[in-house]
């Protein structure tokens, strides 16, 4: 998925790069769907960066990275707007494995589509976060909205004798990472509150790095990242006192920095499971009460699945977004829900524990290798890594990278962003 953030005469000039027919009677250019990654496409699309080096936005590498791992010769669709459903993506995949078959390109050599059809026979896909939508329960009058997190009725006492309403903005994602797109209608005023200063300070803090060395605009603006002997300003770069002896034949540091704030892992595992509680139906909540109840810190997990984390350009995106996988076949070697969660260019890809639907916790390795072989097969170019966050013991951000090409005041120096290798 390609979002173009750039001018609307330089996205015209990008599309004349497919092949295309002109009409000239509305003098407007129809895009042929069905494209090929010919030499001459990829040739076309080099002249066009070339010539606008200087304008064009960065969202575009990701249609670099695309065309070179295609194969070549190899035929791909151009759609406009977003594949929101799991029947409409199978459908293109169906016709991609048409399309190579009739110009005598084998099925099982067309890239990824076996894997990632048979992935989407399992699980129906959604997608939340890339444009404006409202989620919850919208079958009912405003009055009368149920927090799906407590229970409370608006205008009704809680279980704590707190008043509920629903007058604030409860953004799924928190608005802090960027998000200004997805807002709950039944999450209450005080559990919105409660996540907002507990469970969702640990997300916050896990992804302090990234949000600070991507610039990310949320709640406030951007955020300068504050250690022990740095400090990153989003817009000046990193700030570094090294406590150590430097001289001018130093050619280059390895550095361990320590942010000041703590996460807590199962927290931070919480909080990613409490987006994908939003924006489920209302009627698989049942499903999921006792996922609930661990998310409101009614219980504590002693073991959880790992989650399995992933960062490549090639997840790249402006606005924080959520996928869910929800279990479409009676098969229980799979999980009933699993949720993955894109900030910038990292995916973190979590099973929903505790659901109903499931007689598998997917904490023991020979269960979670089982479900995970699948997910993993249909992006077997990406490389992840499984990560344990059952520990309920705070812990510390640590940015280790290499420095070089410094410049020395005593043993103070400044150090562009850009330089930086987390």
């Amino acid at each position: 998925m390609l979002k173009w953030n750039g001018d609307f005469d330089l996205l015209g000039e990008f599309l004349t790069i497919f092949k295309y027919e002109y009409l000239h009677e509305s003098r407007s250019i129809r895009i042929d769907p069905v494209q090929i990654n010919s030499r001459e496409l990829f040739e076309n699309f080099i002249e066009f960066v070339n010539a606008n080096a200087d304008r064009i936005p960065k969202e575009i590498n990701f249609f670099q990275r695309f065309l070179k791992s295609l194969p070549k010769n190899h035929f791909f669709f151009v759609v406009f707007g977003t594949i929101d459903s799991t029947e409409r993506l199978m459908q293109y995949f169906d016709s991609l494995r048409e399309i190579h078959d009739k110009n005598g390109i084998p099925v099982n050599k067309v890239a990824h589509s076996k894997d990632a059809l048979a992935l989407l026979k399992k699980y129906d896909l959604s997608f939340y976060g890339h444009q404006r939508r409202l989620v919850g329960y919208e079958g009912s009058h405003k009055m009368d909205r149920v927090c799906r997190f407590c229970g409370g009725q608006n205008g009704q006492f809680d279980a704590t004798g707190g008043l509920v309403s629903f007058r604030n903005k409860a953004h799924v994602i928190p608005e802090s990472l960027g998000n200004k797109k997805l807002v709950s209608i039944d999450e209450c005023d005080n559990c919105n509150s409660k996540f907002g200063r507990g469970i969702e300070q640990s997300l916050l803090e896990y992804f302090s790095v990234f949000r600070a060395l991507n610039e990310i605009k949320g709640k406030g603006g951007k955020k300068k990242l504050v250690g022990k002997d740095f400090v990153f300003h989003p817009e000046k770069g990193f700030e570094i006192k090294y406590p150590g002896n430097i001289d001018e034949n130093t050619q280059s540091l390895n550095l361990k920095l320590k942010t000041n704030s703590s996460f807590i892992p199962q927290d931070v595992y919480r909080s990613l499971v409490k987006m994908i509680i939003n924006v489920l139906d209302n009627p698989e909540l049942a499903s999921v009460q006792r996922t609930i109840d661990w998310v409101n810190g009614n219980f504590s997990a002693g073991l959880l699945p790992n989650i399995m984390i992933a960062q490549s350009h090639d997840f790249y995106v402006n606005d924080p977004m959520l996928v869910t996988y929800r279990r479409r076949i009676n098969e229980h070697a799979f999980p009933h829900v699993v949720g993955e969660f894109r900030f910038t260019d990292i995916s973190l890809c979590f099973v929903v524990p505790f659901s109903d639907n499931d007689r598998r916790t997917f904490i023991r390795n020979s269960d979670f290798k089982k479900f995970w072989n699948d997910f993993e097969e249909c992006r077997s170019k990406t490389s992840w890594m499984e990560t344990s966050f059952s520990s309920k013991s705070p812990r510390r951000t640590v940015i280790n990278f290499k420095l070089e090409g410094l410049k020395f005041g005593e043993n103070f120096f400044h150090m562009k962003s850009k330089d930086v290798n987390p």
